[in-house]
Parts: C-alpha cells; structure tokens; sequence
C-alpha cells in the first residue's frame, strides 16, 4: 500500500486574488483595538484579516469605491475592505457561501 501524505494543501482558487494584493487593501482600514488582525470598515463595523470573503461575523470583502461602469479600475487606490453585510457596490470578491450557491 503506497504511503499517503498526511498534509494536504489547499487548492487555489482562481477567482480570488493574491495574498500580497489582498492584505495590501486590508492595510487601509482603520485600526482597532491595537491589534493588526482586527480593523474597522468605513462604517465603523469590526472585520478580521482571517475572516476574508467570509459570511461571518467580521468577515469582510474588497470593495471598489467608484464601480468598474463608472470607470473605476481595480488599482489599489479605488479599492477598500469593506464588511460584507456593508458592501453596497461594486466588490471585487464574493464571499465564500455566496459563492457556492
């Protein structure tokens, strides 16, 4: 019987961007509680760096402030993590569940 790996790494998924990007636009929240893996949206609302494009209580997703028909372009500058029940626009991912429904 061939020996099985025990670790298994997750698989990459297409549609979302890269680390390095994804954290760079969780750079630009507002910081909470001194801690740099909790942060406040715009609207005040506490998201957690882990929680990306999860539907959970911090989780949060990238946001274009002027959407891609307004001629927004997905440069980091017309971007922001934004709590997913507080994404009112145009985002950039999707979280998790939506996803696969």
């Amino acid at each position: 019987m061939p020996k099985q790996n025990r670790y298994t790494v997750p698989a990459v998924d297409p549609t979302m961007p890269d680390p390095t990007f994804i954290s760079a636009v969780w750079d630009k929240a507002d910081n909470e509680f001194g801690f740099y893996f909790f942060k406040r949206d715009r609207f005040g609302t506490i998201i957690a760096k882990h929680h990306f494009a999860e539907q959970s209580e911090y989780g949060w997703v990238i946001e274009y402030i002027t959407p891609t028909a307004e001629g927004g372009t997905a440069d980091l500058d017309n971007l922001r993590p934004t709590h997913w029940r507080n994404a009112g626009g145009e985002i950039m991912t999707m979280p998790r569940q939506a996803r696969e429904a």
